[in-house]
């Protein structure tokens, strides 16, 4: 493909009028989608219905005629929303959404509220009309089942873990169901941070400070400096003893007393 030389403001209105083309493509397929629907005509063309109709004869994807054919029923039933899907503040696949509670008391609320929101933000709106059941969760074992070499199959090679898409289901207006494929590298490593989280956890509350490791030291030290004193005195005070008992004088400690008989001439 060759690159032009117009400039980014030319092909941004370029792209606007083409974007704005395909809207109106799209809204008058509906339109032609709901009115064949309507009248049966499919039965005619030979065709059970809408669905196979839209598969077998104009190669629609799945995903494709269930939009499409939720927005032709919904501008049959509701016409307020026709302008908006126009406009493009009501894209089709919000407009499906909405389709899962819509109904002729409540449709011109959800259409103001929605105007102009995600499919995310109008699938937490749907979740709050009707949440859905939240179940807990749930760990399945990884131990292979046993199979005998007799009736042993070759089983296909799944894909890596990384190219699995990761699954995410609205359940209520704040809460949502992820469900993603890990490998077996993947369980380990969260047990194993499992196991180090209650440790750290464990130790969490027979651990010091490093304040109070030091102060308990500085005592330890203190205590022991003080017991050396003591010691110190306690043998100067006995060296002292000795030497006035070998002079034949009494002398009496702060602890205890000692008589010292005199020796006779």
């Amino acid at each position: 493909m060759s690159m032009s030389e117009k400039t980014a403001l030319e092909l941004n209105q370029e792209l606007a009028h083409e974007l704005t083309g395909e809207r109106g493509h799209t809204i008058k397929s509906i339109f032609l989608i709901a009115e064949i629907e309507q009248k049966q005509l499919f039965v005619e063309l030979g065709y059970g219905s809408m669905w196979d109709f839209l598969s077998r004869m104009h190669k629609q994807s799945n995903t494709m005629i269930h939009y499409r054919l939720r927005c032709a029923r919904a501008v049959t039933r509701f016409p307020q929303v026709i302008e908006p899907l126009r406009d493009g503040n009501l894209c089709i696949t919000t407009l499906a959404e909405l389709m899962k509670i819509m109904n002729e008391s409540n449709c011109d609320e959800l259409l103001a509220e929605a105007l102009g929101k995600s499919k995310r933000e109008v699938q937490r709106i749907v979740a709050r009309e009707k949440p859905q059941h939240v179940p807990k969760d749930v760990q399945r074992s990884l131990v292979p089942a046993r199979v005998t070499s007799e009736c042993a199959a070759p089983l296909p090679t799944p894909r890596p873990a990384a190219e699995e898409p990761v699954q995410s289901r609205i359940l209520t207006e704040s809460l949502a169901r992820v469900s993603l494929t890990v490998d077996r590298e993947y369980e380990e490593l969260r047990r194993d941070f499992a196991k180090s989280s209650k440790r750290t956890k464990s130790g969490r509350g027979s651990s010091t400070s490093p304040a109070r490791t030091r102060s308990g030291r500085m005592g330890r030290s203190r205590s022991r400096s003080n017991a050396s004193s003591k010691s110190a005195i306690r043998a100067s005070a006995n060296g002292a003893a000795r030497t006035v008992e070998s002079a034949g004088r009494p002398i009496a400690s702060s602890s205890t007393t000692n008589r010292i008989a005199p020796k006779a001439d």
